[in-house]
């Protein structure tokens, strides 16, 4: 099973792009519009890996990250945003507009290693077959 990818942002055309892009790159998708909602998704099912714009109305990234730090096991969490990362934060980051390619090596990063290897063996099967 991919890992499954959590896409956070208010802007319904970045999240369209992402989420066309990343299934493509093999990884299973969630989508909210705002932290709130995440955060309902996340009481059904906990993703290997958070996507989040930092502004957002309601509950925004910053916001999101820090309710979601005590978790248990650490849900991995990206920020995104056209602006620079507040001071103080100490989440992975990628400043829009970015490369497909530079997100894509970024999550790798941040991934947790089971997943990163089930996205390879998963592109290797296709390569294969």
């Amino acid at each position: 099973m991919p890992p499954t990818i959590l896409v956070v942002d208010d802007d319904s055309g970045v999240r369209h792009v992402l989420v066309e892009a990343l299934v493509d790159a093999g990884y299973a998708i969630e989508q909210a519009s705002d932290g709130l909602i995440a955060l309902r998704l996340i009481a059904r099912q906990v993703p290997d890996l958070i996507l989040s714009d930092v502004r957002m109305p309601g509950l925004d990234g910053i916001g999101l990250a820090t309710i979601l730090a005590p978790h248990t096991p650490p849900i991995p969490i990206i920020l995104m945003s056209a602006n620079p990362l507040p001071y103080g934060c100490a989440q992975p980051f990628i400043r829009k507009p970015f490369e497909l390619e530079a997100l894509l090596t970024l999550m790798a990063r941040t991934l947790p290693i089971s997943a990163v290897v089930t996205v390879a063996l998963t592109e290797l099967d296709a390569a294969s077959g």
